[in-house]
């Protein structure tokens, strides 16, 4: 899977000077004393752009799995979108948050 993820820099000041820190926004959050409330995460199929189907060792516009995700605060601010690529090769995906 390759995936992109935006934070609100008001949210996180200094994140990208930081080093060997959890990515996974539930960390994040927790290091930050961030509340998070709901996430949502819509699904749909594309086909890998080249940059992406060589980061996937699959040939340019195969069909690949989108996930576009937000996750907000618990007062309801959006904390993180996340837009992944994901060729499952016979695999499932599996989404765990929290």
């Amino acid at each position: 899977m390759v995936e992109e993820a935006s934070l609100p820099a008001v949210l996180f000041p200094g994140l990208l000077e930081r080093n060997g820190i959890d990515h996974r926004i539930v960390a994040l959050a927790q290091m930050y004393r961030i509340l998070l409330g709901k996430a949502e995460e819509r699904l749909s199929i594309g086909v890998a752009p080249p940059a992406i189907a060589d980061t996937l060792c699959v040939a340019p516009d195969t069909p690949v799995m989108l996930l576009d995700r937000l996750v907000l605060t618990l007062d309801g601010h959006p904390v993180e979108w996340r837009i992944a690529h994901c060729h499952l090769a016979g695999g499932y995906y599996r989404a765990e948050i929290g």
